[in-house]
């Protein structure tokens, strides 16, 4: 299971590495991505990163 957290890395991640593109969006109100696009490398095939975050829960403090 992909945790938040783990989503900022893989952004990140891809901008230390400058991806070729990096397409984001967030929820307005709570700020967690709804929606990310990476592409690695314009001229590498299947190398890209996309994700839908919805019907996301929180989980209770330990």
């Amino acid at each position: 299971m992909r945790t938040i957290d783990g989503v900022f890395d893989d952004i990140q991640q891809a901008i230390d590495q400058h991806a070729a593109q990096i397409q984001l969006s967030f929820d307005p109100t709570l700020g967690y991505p709804t929606a990310v696009f990476v592409d690695h490398s314009h001229q590498i095939v299947d190398e890209e990163l996309a994700l839908q975050l919805s019907g996301l829960t929180t989980l209770p403090v330990k």
